[in-house]
């Protein structure tokens, strides 16, 4: 299967996620509420209302971070061309939008 980018904001908590699902209970017997990520297998996609720790859960994310660009700090030119070419796939993968 072919693998895919998708570039959004990411998001401050599970709540604002667009790849939560809204509230559910599970199982529904119990009546807990809370999110189930669709990102995450198995048991680590639901992620319960009051086990909620923001800083855990984003820790956890699967979402990651575009890497920042490289610089050449030494300035070596044996490196270079590995650096324009990751700048490049970097580039790439924005389509040209800037990058802090």
């Amino acid at each position: 299967m072919a693998k895919a980018i998708a570039i959004i904001e990411k998001p401050n908590s599970c709540e604002e996620c667009w790849f939560i699902q809204c509230r559910y209970s599970t199982p529904l017997s119990t009546n807990r509420k809370g999110y189930l990520c669709q990102l995450l297998k198995g048991e680590k996609r639901v992620v319960e209302d009051f086990d909620y720790d923001e800083e855990v859960h984003l820790n956890n994310c699967p979402l990651r971070e575009i890497p920042k660009k490289l610089e050449n700090q030494y300035g070596l030119a044996s490196v270079q061309s590995n650096i324009n070419g990751y700048n490049s796939c970097i580039d790439e993968i924005l389509g040209g939008a800037e990058h802090g």
